[in-house]
């Protein structure tokens, strides 16, 4: 860090580096994956995932209905009370700014 970002020598008291090997070990998980599925190309084809199921009232969110991530998790909660609402939560809405 401080090769790249110098104003921080001797201002950072600890730190820590977690890899694939680390998730592995600490979360047993056989490949290293954090986030459930693996973020491969087939994934994002698969009709299963979104917030929709076969079973009437049940809805699905987190990160396997969209993509990865804190945001992914976002992502399908907004997805998830959109079909619950039966309308686009997340589309781009006009404002008027009071005069």
């Amino acid at each position: 860090m401080e090769r790249w970002v110098p104003e921080v020598r001797g201002k950072i008291d600890y730190y820590e580096l977690s890899t694939p090997l680390s998730t592995r070990h600490f979360a047993n998980f056989d490949w290293g994956e954090i986030y459930g599925l693996a973020p491969v190309p087939e994934r994002f084809r698969l009709d299963c995932l979104g917030p929709r199921t076969p079973v009437p009232g049940l809805y699905l969110t987190g990160v396997d209905t969209v993509i990865l991530g804190v945001t992914g998790a976002l992502f399908g909660g907004a997805l998830a009370a959109s079909a619950i609402l039966g309308r686009n939560l997340m589309g781009a809405t006009s404002r008027q700014r009071p005069a």
